[in-house]
Order: C-alpha cells, then sequence, then structure tokens
C-alpha cells in the first residue's frame, strides 16, 4: 500500500530458547508484507507470542532431537539454503504463519476503509487458513504428514 511513508522494518530480535532459531522482527514484517501502518509493538508482541505458542507445540520434538545429541535446530542434517536447514526454515515459516494470523483482524482498520467490505468474513478465511500453514510447518518438523488419523 502506497502511503508516502518509507517502510521501516524493526530491528527487534526475539531471543528463543538455544535450540530453535532466534526471530528477527522485521524480517517478519518484511517476508509477510505486515502494512507499515501497524504498531511496532503489536506486531512484536504478535511474533512473540507466535514463538512462544510454536516452542509449546515442538517440546516432544525438541527432547528428541536433543537426545540425538542435536543441542540446536541448526545442527539436525538435512538439506539448507543459505546457511538455514529445513528445520529452521520450517519453524521460521510456522512461527510467521502463526503471528500473521494474530495480526489478521488488525489490518482491517489499517488498510480497508470501505465500509461496503465483508472484513469480518475475509478475515477469517485467511486467519484460518494461515493457523492451517503453520501446522502443516508444525506437523513437517515432526515428520509426519500433512493430515493423519489415530485410533482412540
Amino acid at each position: 500500500m502506497f502511503n508516502g511513508k518509507t517502510t521501516d522494518y524493526q530491528q527487534a530480535t526475539i531471543t528463543n530458547d538455544g535450540f530453535w532459531p532466534d526471530i528477527e522482527v522485521g524480517e517478519f514484517e518484511q517476508g509477510r508484507a505486515i502494512p507499515a501502518d501497524m504498531q511496532p509493538e503489536t506486531v512484536a508482541a504478535a511474533v512473540l507470542s507466535a514463538v512462544a505458542q510454536v516452542n509449546i507445540e515442538l517440546m516432544i520434538t525438541k527432547s528428541k532431537l536433543q537426545a540425538e545429541g542435536h543441542w540446536m535446530a541448526a545442527e539436525v542434517d538435512g538439506p539448507h539454503i543459505n546457511g538455514q536447514n529445513q528445520l529452521e526454515i520450517l519453524y521460521r515459516q510456522a512461527v510467521f504463519a502463526r503471528a500473521k494470523a494474530d495480526l489478521v483482524v488488525e489490518f482491517g482498520s489499517v488498510t480497508q476503509r470501505d465500509t461496503g467490505n465483508n472484513q469480518a468474513t475475509q478475515s477469517g478465511d485467511a486467519r484460518a487458513a494461515l493457523l492451517a500453514e503453520s501446522q502443516q510447518h508444525i506437523r513437517a518438523i515432526k515428520g509426519v504428514h500433512r493430515c493423519g488419523i489415530e485410533l482412540l
């Protein structure tokens, strides 16, 4: 969206738990096209919340990998690109999708002023799609298929 302002991305870093990679808030803002008018504190809080939620979901996976002698996600063998392995990239994508899902309802008040739009429906659909994306990345980290069934 053109608003006459330059886009300045945050320099904030979310320091993670030592196993999962640290997250650059500005990388999230740029990579997920977060509107420049969003409050920096709101964006950073959404990313921090997403990190906490994804870390909880991956607690058992982290423990298994550490039991195998991997003290950081960066140490796990697998395909690499630009100095990051697939585990780190999937983790970042899971966090970024989760954080954007938390922010998508805020976008309407920032980027859309047309009273005729159906923002509630649009943001609900987008939020559901982003949460599904995050979950798919988490399942890939866990080494399970995109969907599955269990016998109860």
